[in-house]
C-alpha cells in the first residue's frame, strides 16, 4: 500500500516527553507574509517599498485594516 498522503498544509504535531508525562501540542501558525505587488511600489513608516519586498503590519499607518484595503486594491499580496 504505502503511506498515507499528508496534507501539505497541515502542521506535524509536537510530542514532548518527560518521566511519566507525554503532552501533544501543535504549533502557532504563522502569520501571512504580505509583499508588494509586481509594478507597484508604496510608501510607508519604513520608507518606500517596491515590487517583492514584505510589508509588515506595523510599516502601515492605519494598521491591520488599512493592509487589508491595500491587499483588496490589489497593491499588496497575501502569500
Amino acid at each position: 500500500m504505502g503511506r498515507p498522503k499528508k496534507n501539505k498544509y497541515e502542521e506535524p504535531e509536537i510530542v514532548k516527553e518527560e518521566p511519566g508525562i507525554v503532552q501533544t501540542f501543535k504549533p502557532e501558525p504563522k502569520p501571512p507574509v504580505y509583499k508588494v505587488a509586481e509594478g507597484k511600489a508604496i510608501t510607508c513608516k519604513k520608507g518606500m517599498l517596491s515590487a517583492g519586498d514584505e510589508v509588515k503590519v506595523e510599516y502601515i499607518h492605519g494598521g491591520e485594516k488599512s493592509l487589508d484595503k491595500l491587499v483588496d486594491a490589489g497593491v499588496v499580496v497575501k502569500k
